[in-house]
């Protein structure tokens, strides 16, 4: 049916595959991702934030509640984490959303990976690399 969504649970009955979540779906490196997998015979559940729609779910990565939904209702076998800000003259002038995103959406979407029994593959170099440019240590930004 043309311009129906269905649930997680209806679509599973309809789709039989491998599943897997894509963050930054719409970013360079997730849109690439996504096509491996789709070209693989995945079903590809791809989310970006603000260039989203219509093609991937909108989902704010740094509301945890949001994250655990996601992961919960499209049940996954695996998670490909891209989401990040990764210019640093950005990160330095919005320090707190960059730790938000690149730290804490992180260690999220690893806890509920591990709740949810699936494999993620993360971007730890994205951690890293804006502690270093925000001079913060790990304590610091509270990972994990």
């Amino acid at each position: 049916m043309r311009g129906h969504q269905f649930s997680a649970s209806q679509e599973e009955a309809l789709v039989q595959g491998p599943r897997v979540v894509v963050t930054g779906a719409t970013g360079l490196l997730g849109r690439a991702i996504c096509r491996e997998f789709e070209s693989g015979g995945w079903i590809v559940i791809g989310t970006g934030y603000r260039r989203a729609r219509p093609r991937f779910l909108r989902c704010d990565l740094t509301d945890e509640s949001a994250v655990k939904r996601l992961l919960h209702e499209h049940k996954p076998e695996v998670v490909i984490h891209c989401a990040a800000e990764r210019r640093p003259d950005v990160m330095e002038g919005h320090n707190e959303a960059a730790v938000n995103l690149n730290v804490h959406a992180t260690s999220t979407l690893a806890k509920e990976s591990v709740q949810t029994m699936c494999l993620m593959v993360g971007i730890l170099h994205t951690v890293k690399m804006t502690l270093q440019i925000l001079s913060m240590s790990m304590d610091e930004a509270n990972w994990m």
